[in-house]
């Protein structure tokens, strides 16, 4: 079984409490994944959130910090996996 196309996780804003379904490409790096997710973010939230270069992705369960120098599938996400991102 190869790499799946699309992996959908859930990206929630600690600060107010939203929660997105996103798909990420599995071989998408990390610091693109945040770039894109800040500024369609920042777009739905009217302002609201505002993230920049120190934004970060981190597990959900325990706030690990995903690693921004590899791959989404690299970090160990797979469908379903929930993020924070601050």
């Amino acid at each position: 079984m190869g790499i799946e196309r699309k992996i959908l996780v859930e990206v929630t804003l600690p600060s107010s409490g939203t929660a997105f379904d996103v798909f990420v490409y599995p071989l998408s790096p990390v610091s693109e994944v945040i770039n894109l997710l800040v500024g369609a973010i920042q777009d739905f939230s009217w302002g609201y959130y505002q993230g920049d270069e120190t934004s970060l992705l981190c597990f959900k369960e325990n706030g690990v910090p995903l690693d921004i120098n590899r791959t989404i599938v690299e970090n160990g996400l797979k469908n379903g996996s929930k993020l924070i991102l601050i």
